[in-house]
Formats: C-alpha cells, sequence, structure tokens
C-alpha cells in the first residue's frame, strides 16, 4: 500500500543498488535493470505513475538482466 501523502517522501518502491548500480525504481528515476511492470496482474507502463497509491496492489517488476545481489522495498539502500 503507497501512501500516496508519503510519495515525495519515501520515493522508492526498489532499491538494488549494492549489486546493480542501476537498480533503483523511484518516483525520480528508474535504471535500466527494470524492463517491465506488472501492476494486479496487468503489464502497463514502466513509470511511477503506473502504481495505484491508497490501496493494496500487487506488484510483479521483470529485470533485463540477472543479478545476485540485495533488493531494498519501499526504501532506499543506506549511503
Amino acid at each position: 500500500n503507497i501512501d500516496p501523502v508519503q510519495t515525495a517522501t519515501v520515493p522508492f518502491l526498489v532499491d538494488a543498488r549494492y549489486g546493480e548500480p542501476n537498480g533503483q525504481f523511484s518516483f525520480s528515476y528508474i535504471g535500466d535493470l527494470w524492463n517491465s511492470l506488472w501492476v494486479d496482474g496487468e503489464e502497463t507502463t514502466l513509470e511511477w505513475s503506473s502504481l495505484i497509491t491508497g490501496t493494496w496492489i500487487h506488484v510483479h517488476i521483470d529485470t533485463t538482466r540477472p543479478f545476485t545481489d540485495d533488493m531494498t522495498f519501499m526504501s532506499k539502500v543506506a549511503s
């Protein structure tokens, strides 16, 4: 459930930049690691505005290439 009030303050859906420099999916930037976005079982455009706020949704994101490292959800990695 993405809180629409927090969108500007917690703008990360997924952050995989520990092992993949372009692994950020955020309000302001979507790295080239991400290939496609599915919301509630339907493919949609790969952009933040495709995410529905204020309700629970199922999100599936495909990558353009395999990687093996940590991912942080709904937050960014520690700097």
